[in-house]
């Protein structure tokens, strides 16, 4: 990214926060409604002035533990470590794949993978190794 990106994006930021918390403490002075919603913003804003405050960027799980979440990451080449055969492109497409038909009961695994993989693109051609 170029310098004036980044720095009309912290910019934009600053004001979309100083908008958020004005708003947050108006709806927190006058009800007690929306308390999940309100807990879910004043999160998302501490993490949004973490990261403008940070000389650094935050990685994605820094992110999501200062939101008291997780998230598992599969990449391409978790998919072409299972099947080699495939292209990036056709690994992002298993990727996509998983995620749109992703069951929570399940969840993803090497097997997911391989599965759906094999229900995009057949099985992998014999190598005639033996």
């Amino acid at each position: 990214m170029t310098d004036t990106l980044i720095i009309n994006q912290r910019l934009a930021l600053e004001e979309l926060l100083t908008a958020a918390e004005n708003l947050l403490a108006a709806i927190e002075d006058a009800t007690g409604q929306f308390d999940t919603e309100c807990t879910a913003l004043d999160a998302a804003c501490a993490t949004a002035r973490a990261a403008l405050q940070s000389p650094e960027t935050m990685t994605i799980q820094e992110m999501l533990s200062r939101r008291g979440e997780i998230a598992l990451i599969w990449s391409v080449e978790d998919v072409q470590q299972e099947r080699p055969d495939l292209t990036g492109e056709q690994a992002w497409q298993v990727l996509r794949e998983v995620e749109r038909d992703h069951d929570a009961l399940r969840g993803v695994s090497w097997d997911t993978l391989t599965s759906i993989a094999d229900d995009l693109f057949g099985p992998p051609a014999e190598t005639g190794a033996a």
